[in-house]
């Protein structure tokens, strides 16, 4: 009887073990499968630890989301350049939010890696999350420099001016460039913003419309691709030198500077020179110091040229600048009274190379010139009488002329060295008398004689 109901036990046994079994393999199914068509939970707890995304490209100032995935929370984050992007903290949930700074200190680039951002410097930073299992991962990003930058910007021109180069010229003295440019900031192209470019460095302007005018500024649009343009002129004969210019964002303020290259194609010329190398005049006499004009002519060295004087009281220089090897100075010595010893002409190049002319002037050897002189200066002669003037100085040979010959002539009319002349009354000089001037020249200057005609003198 007891062994009847112990079996009769165990059957009930058996039969709950197999229900028991059963419920246990519907519920395995059921959450093997979701639940049955029930959300199977949230995909940043499950699975395991990883940072999402893993790796990518950060922008200085530009806020970026990282996950925080799998795993048993919370987490620890941290990263290994605390100064670029500062993480030290306990991550109670599953994603954060942080701004990377701009790094000072950039990767070396490594030769053939061409990074996602093209050439613009980046900081490679590993962050690391550890959950409370003490499991870690990692990711790695390069965070770029965010600063207005100019993709692809380039300076060209047309005019080959480099002299035996094989090297694109940017710009050529004398010569139209054009600049093209990508301006990009937080790794974005900037479709239809206003930049104004500046130039800050350099002889050149910026071509301000089509008629060819030029300034030192200019505003210009990109396009809906993020592109724009300008055009720059170089002033003729510019040595080659570096020139730089500023892109301004109108709108934001933020700019960049962008150097370029002037090149000259007399790069290779000869040395500055100039002919004569010295001019030296002799005065007229004894008593006076050279004076006169000379032509200097200039070649060589790096056009244009200026000229420039130690002596301004004695010399003057026209023009004071030519823009041509070849071209000369009219340089004029004016000051009799002032004898240089030398004086100087400088004649200066684009590039402040000089070379120096010396002007030397002296006295004459002959004796001094005498200044003319007729004496008496003035005197009356009645009708019918004459007249004995004294003439001295001057040049050599020395011509007498009467204002009025029908009233008052003069005998010798011409005369050397000192000599005299009779002045003789003619026709009736009226009792009131009527003036007649002698004029005596001798080629330079010239001295008069006033003969008052008159009736009866006195």
């Amino acid at each position: 009887m007891a062994i009847n109901k112990y079996f009769g036990n165990l059957s009930t046994l058996v039969t709950r073990g197999a229900t028991a079994a059963l419920f246990s393999l519907m519920t395995a199914m059921l959450v093997s499968c979701g639940g049955g068509g029930a959300d199977g939970g949230n995909p940043l707890t499950n699975g395991t630890l990883s940072i999402l995304p893993n790796t990518g490209s950060l922008y200085a100032n530009v806020p970026i989301t990282i996950n925080v995935a799998g795993g048993r929370g919370p987490y620890f984050v941290t990263s290994n350049e605390q100064t670029v992007l500062p993480l030290n903290f306990q991550l109670n949930g599953n994603s954060f939010t942080t701004v990377p700074n701009n790094p000072g200190v950039t990767d070396l680039p490594v030769p053939g890696n061409q990074t996602p951002a093209g050439d613009t410097p980046f900081r490679t930073v590993i962050v690391t999350a550890r959950d409370a299992a003490g499991i870690e991962t990692t990711a790695t990003f390069l965070v770029f420099q965010n600063f207005l930058t100019g993709y692809s910007l380039t300076v060209s021109t047309p005019t080959t001016c480099a002299v035996g180069t094989t090297t694109p010229t940017q710009a050529c003295a004398g010569a139209d460039s054009l600049i093209s440019m990508l301006p990009i900031s937080s790794g974005l192209r900037l479709p239809n913003k206003q930049f104004r470019l500046t130039a800050t460095l350099g002889a050149f302007a910026f071509i301000l419309d089509s008629t060819g005018i030029t300034g030192p500024e200019v505003i210009v649009n990109t396009d809906e691709r993020g592109e724009t343009t300008a055009r720059i002129r170089v002033t003729a004969g510019a040595p080659t030198q570096y020139a730089q210019f500023r892109m301004t964002d109108v709108a934001t303020g933020a700019y960049r500077m962008f150097t370029f290259i002037i090149t000259n194609s007399n790069g290779g010329n000869t040395a500055l020179s100039a002919l004569p190398s010295s001019i030296t005049l002799g005065g007229a006499n004894s008593s006076v110091c050279g004076t006169g004009t000379s032509n200097v002519f200039v070649f060589g060295g790096q056009p244009p040229y200026t000229a420039n004087t130690t002596d301004p009281n004695s010399i003057s220089i026209t023009p004071l600048t030519v823009t041509k090897s070849g071209d000369a100075f009219s340089v004029q010595v004016f000051n009799p009274n002032i004898c240089l010893g030398p004086g100087h002409v400088v004649i200066t190049d684009a590039t402040g190379a000089h070379v120096t002319i010396d002007i030397t002037t002296t006295a004459g050897s002959a004796p001094p010139v005498l200044p003319l002189s007729a004496a008496p200066a003035a005197l009356c002669i009645p009708d019918g009488g004459t007249g004995v003037v004294s003439i001295s100085g001057g040049n050599t040979n020395k011509v007498i002329n009467s204002s009025n010959p029908g009233l008052a002539t003069a005998l010798p009319t011409s005369g050397s060295n000192n000599f005299t002349t009779t002045i003789s009354a003619l026709g009736a000089g009226g009792p009131v008398g009527t003036l007649v001037t002698f004029t005596v020249s001798d080629g330079t200057n010239a001295a008069t004689v006033s003969v008052t005609r008159k009736t009866t003198c006195p």
